[in-house]
């Protein structure tokens, strides 16, 4: 007896679109992670160093905390805005509070 077995394709008709995106969905809530907590010294650090490094222009690499997830850019300060609280760092606009760690390369 010969059965012609075409493995995972006949399940595949079984998961409706809705169950698709549903668990895709759900895979991606799964994969945030908390924002670690930053003390007010460390904070404060990292402005130091970010000022610095916008007067003496120097390539920084900062790693942050966006949507979820933990992301780092690498390049020269643009611009600070203490009025607004806000730095722009290679066409990225940063919130200071999203700020993990700040290194002057």
């Amino acid at each position: 007896m010969n059965v012609n077995d075409r493995g995972n394709k006949k399940w595949s008709a079984m998961m409706l679109p809705e169950h698709v995106v549903e668990l895709k969905k759900l895979k991606k809530e799964v994969s945030l992670q908390q924002k670690p907590s930053i003390d007010e010294q460390q904070f404060q650090e990292f402005n130091f160093r970010l000022a610095l490094a916008q007067k003496d222009n120097l390539c920084v690499e900062v790693k942050y905390f966006h949507s979820g997830s933990i992301k780092i850019v690498k390049g020269y300060v643009d611009m600070i805005n203490y009025v607004d609280q806000f730095m722009v760092i290679e066409g990225i606009k940063l919130n200071p509070v999203e700020i993990l760690d700040v290194i002057i390369t």
